[in-house]
């Protein structure tokens, strides 16, 4: 029997630090989502050599005689043999217990390719198992790399063996933006990475061609299939398609697996109510609320794809939590780095056992709104449209609509470009946030970037009002820097954008409002922001005093005929 402690405990964990405990149990009992992300990092690795070794083709082939040396010796070992076919075979189960465990197949379409694209992969290492591993473990046949090339080549399945690298590549680049999408250093290196995604196919072609060419020009010596009978390779054949064909009955296996769960699912009848901003939904027992969300349209974001890897599809519990199992494995550790409040779950991992409600996070567009119940620094953006109904009578309602579109569409894509969020949009208001927890002086710059590509277009639209219907637009922006706290409200309901913000910087705003309004029009900065930005209050515009807010009136950008 194995020890145990006199408190209960197990003495082997006792040994463990605490502060190493998590990783220790990792270790020993790695999550889905780890032995699906190792596997698949040696299986891109696998297939990035081989690309590679292509590739080395355009240098001269002896160059990559030289690499498949190097190839073999990594991947022909014992080691690599271990984690080259361990890793297929955990990544080809955990693939189709994905396609078990997904209760609908609605998903964005870049989910979509990758499971298709990830479930040929497969075919690929069937065929290179059967025509390199199978061969030499058992009729010895060590070919040359010019004997790979000929073979293909006077087969006719060069094409081929394209056509089964590409599935794998495209699947591995999507797989690797999923996890590392949201980080930092991934997105600052995205284009250096995109170009390498691009250039290293097409170079590892060029070389394959490249290596033909030599081989028909000077002939290179080779074994030319010396020793190896026909009847080895029509066995190897025959070794290759039943692989195959046992591989697709599993594919075929999984989906039908999930139809007879589906239909006992409706024969037992057995529901959960979740309430959306939307609206109410009824989604059967055991399904996520991603899934829910999605099979009904409501646009959830989800950047990972629902691997608990990236928090975007994350929504607030508020009303229900105890009906929600409680987080573990790696929703745990995603809730945990982000800092999450004990009402906040990952979409993608909550299967509610009775009725919930919740409320998304992150909007459509996968824009930030709250992360925590706490106040937080932002930098506050609100746009106004003075004397709105004296704009009602003097255009037609379908003017006054383009009016208004073109204002908050300017409003919105100015925001956006500043990586901020608009909160709320109505008929004579709009109001943006740019998070300022990491960085605030870099939202503050933003936001006042912002809000001089506003002054411009209001300007613009203001001229064209004036001109087209001879009556006056004005507008005013309001900048301030404070905490605020933002909960979000009616986030997903068809035709709204709603979010509640409250807190001293919303208070101070809406004074900065009320003396813009009496100015009639113009942009108006705190000295707050300004210094944060970095910026000499004293250099931007006339002081104005805003209850206890000390601003600038950097413009009015309201010409003098729209004064009048």
């Amino acid at each position: 029997m194995t020890p145990v402690a006199p408190n209960g405990r197990d003495p082997l964990v006792k040994l463990v630090a605490p502060g190493r405990r998590a990783a220790f149990m990792k270790l020993v009992a790695p999550s889905r989502r780890a032995l699906r992300f190792v596997s698949g990092l040696v299986l891109f690795a696998y297939l990035t050599g081989h690309l590679v070794n292509h590739a080395l083709g355009l240098i001269s082939l002896s160059a990559a005689e030289y690499g498949l040396e190097i190839a073999s010796a990594v991947w022909q070992g014992p080691v690599g043999t271990f984690l080259l076919y361990g890793s297929a075979l955990v990544h080809m189960g955990l693939a189709l217990h994905a396609v078990y465990e997904r209760r609908t197949l609605r998903m964005p379409f870049r989910d979509l390719l990758r499971i298709v694209l990830g479930l040929n992969l497969p075919v690929l290492l069937i065929a290179h198992a059967a025509g390199t591993r199978l061969a030499m473990e058992f009729y010895g046949y060590h070919p040359f790399y010019t004997d790979v090339v000929r073979d293909l080549w006077t087969a006719g399945s060069q094409g081929k063996q394209f056509a089964l690298l590409a599935p794998g590549w495209i699947h591995g680049c999507l797989g690797l933006h999923a996890a590392f999408g949201q980080r930092k250093w991934w997105r600052a290196a995205l284009p250096v990475l995109f170009g390498i995604f691009i250039v290293l196919p097409i170079l590892s072609a060029l070389g394959f061609v490249d290596m033909h060419r030599e081989i028909v020009r000077f002939n290179p010596p080779g074994n030319n299939g010396a020793g190896f009978p026909r009847e080895n390779v029509v066995a190897i054949a025959a070794w290759r398609d039943r692989a195959v064909n046992i591989y697709l009955g599993l594919v075929a296996f999984a989906f039908i697996a999930r139809g007879v769960r589906w239909l006992y699912e409706r024969r037992r009848d057995a529901v959960v109510d979740m309430t959306f901003p939307a609206r109410m939904i009824r989604a059967p027992r055991g399904w996520s609320v991603l899934e829910a969300s999605r099979a009904n349209n409501l646009g959830h974001p989800s950047a990972c794809g629902g691997r608990a890897r990236c928090s975007t599809c994350r929504v607030r519990v508020t009303e229900g939590l105890e009906n929600c199992p409680p987080a573990t494995g790696d929703e745990a550790a995603t809730l945990k780095r982000i800092s999450a409040a004990g009402d906040v779950r990952l979409a993608c991992q909550l299967r509610p056992t009775g009725p919930v409600s919740v409320s998304p996070l992150l909007g459509a567009n996968g824009a930030l709104l709250a992360t925590a119940t706490r106040e937080e620094p932002y930098a506050v953006l609100v746009v106004d449209l003075l004397e709105r109904e004296a704009l009602a009578r003097a255009l037609l309602p379908q003017d006054l609509q383009w009016l208004l579109s073109g204002l908050y569409r300017a409003v919105e894509d100015a925001v956006r470009q500043g990586g901020g969020t608009v909160l709320h949009v109505g008929q004579d208001q709009a109001c943006a946030v740019f998070p300022a927890i990491r960085n605030s002086a870099r939202a503050c710059a933003r936001a006042l970037e912002a809000a001089r590509t506003l002054e411009k277009q209001i300007l613009k639209i203001a001229v064209d009002v004036n001109t087209n219907w001879k009556a006056s637009m004005r507008a005013t922006i309001a900048l301030h820097l404070g905490p605020v706290l933002i909960d979000p409200g009616q986030l997903n309901a068809p035709g709204s954008k709603i979010a509640v913000a409250v807190g001293p910087a919303i208070d101070d705003i809406n004074r900065m409002r009320a003396r813009l309004a009496e100015l009639c029009g113009g942009t108006l900065v705190s000295d707050a922001l300004l210094t944060t930005a970095g910026e000499e209050p004293e250099n931007f515009g006339e002081a104005i005093e805003a209850g206890r807010v000390r601003a600038r009136l950097l413009a009015t950008h309201v010409p003098q005929f729209a004064r009048l």
